[in-house]
Parts: C-alpha cells; structure tokens; sequence
C-alpha cells in the first residue's frame, strides 16, 4: 500500500485518498488514543534515518523476504535488488527492472530481477537476486535458460552479493 502513495502516478488528484482526509481525522484515525512508546518512537526514526543513506529509501511495508526499497524511483521487492540496481548504475551496466514476464509451462509464469543490455540495445544476460534459493527458483531460472538460449541467466544470491561487496 504504501508503494502506491509514494508512487508519482498517485500524488495529489490522482490519490484515490485525494480530498478524504477527514475521514481519518479524530476517533476515525486508527491510532487515535492509542499511545506510543518512547522506545517504540525511538526504533521507528532510527529506521527512518537509516533508510534515507545512500540515495536509497526503505519502505515500511515488508512482502515475503524482502523489504521494498526505492531507489531513483522505482520500487524493489528487496534491499538487494536496490543494491544490485546502484551497483549497476555505478558501472555503468544498461539495465530495466522486472521487463518481462515468462510463461515457462501451463500457467506458471517468471518476473526475472534485472534484465541487461549491450549498447546496442540487445539483451545479453539476466540477473535473478535471491537471498534464499530454492528448488522452485532454480527450475524456473533453468527453464528460463532454455527459453533463452542466447542469453545469460544468473542467480545472484548472498555469496555473489558479498563477493561483490554489496553486502
């Protein structure tokens, strides 16, 4: 949720909370008369702070594994994947996030990470950035393999993330 208000398809009139603020004024705002604890105060701006290094903002909303982070205006399913978009950025490696989707058999469908490109604008590898491998991953990335058989396909998990000294 939070990802679509920080979205800028959905500022101002475009927000469906656009000029529903009232709504959530007074005893209608869910944490009305609830109190907050120091302690509790204190995790939530030292979260907040920590998530503005670096060019990268954390975003509070937690999907699976990953945290979503934004970094030059996209939102990631991960700090990794944000990770691996600056690292890119900073050698000047041609990526887009989430380009594509795979049908790879019946109706079992593949969103790879990143897609990379040459500088004549044609795709040479894809990257798939995992924090926790399973065989589900890996038999997809391997029929994505097949699929594309010019290409290549890499899964970028914690060992390659560290070689990399992304983490």
């Amino acid at each position: 949720m939070y990802e679509q208000y920080l979205n800028d398809h959905y500022r101002g009139i475009n927000n469906p909370r656009y000029g529903k603020g009232e709504e959530f004024k007074g005893e209608n705002n869910p944490m009305f008369g609830k109190e907050v604890s120091k302690e509790t105060r204190d995790k939530i701006s030292e979260t907040r702070k920590n998530g503005f290094r670096n060019g990268f903002i954390k975003l509070s909303s937690k999907i699976g594994r990953g945290i979503k982070t934004r970094y030059k205006k996209i939102c990631f399913r991960s700090t990794w994947e944000a990770k691996v978009a600056k690292y890119l950025d900073d050698n000047n490696i041609i990526w887009k996030y989430e380009e594509k989707r795979y049908i790879l058999w019946n109706n079992v469908s593949y969103l790879p990470d990143f897609f990379i490109y040459n500088n004549k604008k044609e795709l040479i590898k894809i990257i798939e950035v995992k924090g926790y491998v399973t065989m589900e991953n890996m038999l997809k990335v391997l029929l994505l393999k097949e699929i594309l058989e010019h290409c290549i396909v890499e899964v970028w998990d914690g060992e390659k993330m560290k070689e990399l000294s992304l983490i």
